[in-house]
């Protein structure tokens, strides 16, 4: 199966905070945002933000979670993707 592409999930205290950074100031466009999670994109690049996860330490937060689409779905849009060879 061939990989689309990798999608840097960020850890924020706030999404709808780091949503209105993203589309305000930096033009990116808002794909979804949930209580869970959300997705923002710019220029064919996208970058998701989720909460912190209760039983990983805030301070311990350093390193982002990749999101790795697969052909037939993309979670971040919701949309079916095409198939690849």
């Amino acid at each position: 199966m061939k990989l689309l592409d990798v999608t840097p999930m960020l850890t924020v205290t706030s999404i709808d905070a780091a949503v209105v950074f993203y589309r305000d100031i930096l033009d990116f466009k808002c794909f979804e945002v949930t209580k869970h999670w959300s997705c923002v994109g710019r220029d064919g690049a996208k970058v998701m933000f989720a909460p912190p996860n209760t039983h990983i330490p805030l301070k311990s937060l350093c390193w982002p979670a990749r999101y790795i689409p697969l052909p037939t779905m993309c979670m971040c849009c919701g949309r079916s993707s095409r198939a690849t060879a």
